[in-house]
């Protein structure tokens, strides 16, 4: 048993070195630097953000059996507790990272085995299960989002928090027609902790990709009328906005300590720091998330869940060691 489980969205990340080179044209060819291998999606993300922290977290997931699936499980097995399922007719999941330098990322994502991720895993944590993707676990989408909705009620009478995040909706996805805010608005009246960009948002739901602060409170406010007890919104370069319920829905969090009168009724915005060098912006949500979800089931308030995410998530922009010392 541990503190934290992960569930959810698992694939290797391939990340060529390509300096300033920009994709070749047809029948051309560019020489680049070396290739980057490395877990990523939720689960790949947040274990070893969570690991370099110092916190042994439980991973739940599906892979392929192949060389990917083969080695995904050899390098989360270092740190962590895995229940992995073997998917015999579906490769492993595994994103081509594009990110010339001075140049935001993009990705070749391939669904994989993900595809057969439903949430019937076992609950082996004892204070938050985190998931995180349901628009790269398909069908984690199907009945309205009904998968998520029992995952979460077993975890909830099992007295674990529970805490969900999105990923980025594509154009061409499978779940692209999904009715997004009916999936939500189903799914969050069982999340404790909402936690999405708003890049997210805006692909699944249509809104402004550059919002006015106005309409980021006003969606907080209408996630926590959903149903969650803490809502915390990732902007990018803007920082972050947290937002809480009353102290009566955060009994849900009863299971990591917390004080729920230092939480309860807040919302607050989060200046980023000031960085001289970025030199990777890929899986810098997750990292921020990881770093918040380690301080919220130590017990810590507010203030210090932001302030730890927010240093960890800018060492890690700057290639930094995730912790001093």
């Amino acid at each position: 048993m541990t503190d934290i489980q992960v569930v959810g969205q698992l694939c290797v990340d391939l990340r060529p070195s390509l300096g300033t080179t920009g994709v070749a044209r047809p029948g051309e060819l560019a020489v680049v630097g070396p290739m980057q291998i490395t877990l990523g999606g939720a689960v790949g993300n947040c274990g070893r953000v969570l690991a370099e922290l110092g916190v042994h977290a439980s991973l739940s997931g599906c892979i392929g059996d192949d060389e990917l699936g083969a080695m995904t499980t050899r390098l989360l097995g270092v740190h962590h507790d895995l229940d992995l399922r073997v998917v015999p007719d579906l490769a492993t999941s595994y994103s081509v990272v594009v990110e010339p330098e001075g140049v935001d990322r993009s990705f070749w994502h391939h669904t994989g085995a993900n595809a057969a991720f439903v949430g019937d895993c076992e609950i082996t944590a004892t204070r938050l299960l985190h998931f995180g993707y349901p628009s790269l676990t398909p069908s984690m989408c199907a009945d309205a989002g009904g998968p998520i909705v029992r995952l979460f009620e077993r975890a909830h009478a099992r007295g674990v928090a529970t805490s969900l995040d999105l990923a980025f909706v594509a154009d061409n996805s499978p779940v692209r027609d999904v009715d997004w805010a009916a999936l939500l608005q189903r799914a969050i009246a069982h999340t404790d902790l909402f936690c999405p960009s708003w890049d997210d948002l805006a692909s699944c739901l249509g809104l402004p990709s550059e919002p006015e602060d106005a309409l980021v409170v006003e969606w907080a406010e209408r996630f926590l009328v959903w149903g969650a007890g803490i809502v915390l919104i990732t902007l990018g370069e803007r920082g972050a906005y947290l937002a809480v319920a009353g102290q009566e829905r955060l009994q849900s969090f009863a299971a990591c300590g917390i004080d729920p009168t230092s939480w309860a009724g807040l919302a607050t915005w989060q200046a980023p720091e000031a960085l001289p060098v970025v030199t990777s912006t890929n899986g810098a949500g997750d990292t921020y998330t990881a770093a918040f979800l380690s301080r919220l089931v130590e017990g810590h308030g507010p203030r210090e869940c932001l302030d730890g995410a927010r240093s960890v998530v800018a060492r890690y922009l700057a290639g930094l060691p995730l912790t001093v010392g």
